[in-house]
């Protein structure tokens, strides 16, 4: 009889113990979803923050730019006026200034010599802005012409050493030196010309050949030593 009563209790108990297991277990499921919940929250948060980080950016760099922009004018305008102030000044003596030539580029310097045609070299191609048309109303814009600045060497009088001297640009069909005679000076006389250094710019991109003879950009060093003259540049314009 006991044993009966014992028996029939068993499944009662086991049945509470499941069921309270089962309670127990629950829990748990109710905290992940707690969780999960404030992990959303905070990605949420942090969504927000790193768009306002994003959005952020936009107007900073739009002041940053603004200041470059500022500045860069600034630069533009100084040059422009010290460009203006050198180019404007009164020729100087070549020879009594060689020890500052360095710091003396777009200054007008005067010099007495002569030029020796049979070395001289072409920077090529080269563009000119015929204006004369344009001026006139006869063209619709200015006309390009495409050919090359003709670089002479220059023997300074009672100097033993040559410059560099451009004297000018030519078209293409006038590269010969047999079909420009009239220009071929040979007498001594005095020019002034403007002061000029290497072209760091396009030297970037445009590289000379000196084994060849084919010059695309004005690297005073390489051509002085190609065609033995002091390394000195100037753009002749008297």
């Amino acid at each position: 009889m006991i044993s009966r009563q014992i028996l029939f209790v068993r499944p009662y108990i086991s049945n509470q113990l499941s069921v309270f297991r089962n309670v127990h277990i629950s829990k748990p499921l109710c905290q992940s979803k707690n969780r999960a919940f404030t992990l959303t929250k905070r990605n949420k948060k942090d969504k927000v923050d790193s768009g306002a980080f994003i959005l952020l950016i936009i107007p900073v760099s739009a002041f940053a730019l603004g200041c470059w922009q500022v500045s860069r004018r600034t630069w533009k305008i100084n040059l422009i006026e010290k460009l203006k102030s050198r180019t404007q000044a009164e020729p100087i003596s070549l020879l009594e200034n060689l020890d500052i030539l360095p710091d003396l580029e777009y200054y007008p310097v005067r010099v007495r010599g002569t030029f020796d045609h049979s070395r001289e070299i072409l920077i090529q191609p080269r563009s000119r802005l015929d204006f004369a048309d344009f001026e006139k109303q006869s063209a619709a814009r200015p006309l390009v012409t495409t050919g090359a600045h003709v670089i002479t060497p220059f023997r300074v009088a009672n100097r033993n050493f040559d410059i560099l001297v451009n004297r000018g640009f030519v078209p293409f069909e006038l590269r010969d030196p047999s079909t420009r005679r009239v220009g071929q000076i040979e007498d001594e006389h005095e020019i002034i010309g403007l002061l000029r250094s290497t072209d760091t710019l396009n030297a970037v991109w445009s590289k000379n050949e000196p084994e060849n003879n084919v010059w695309r950009t004005r690297d005073v060093a390489e051509m002085a030593a190609a065609i033995k003259t002091a390394p000195i540049f100037i753009d002749e314009i008297k």
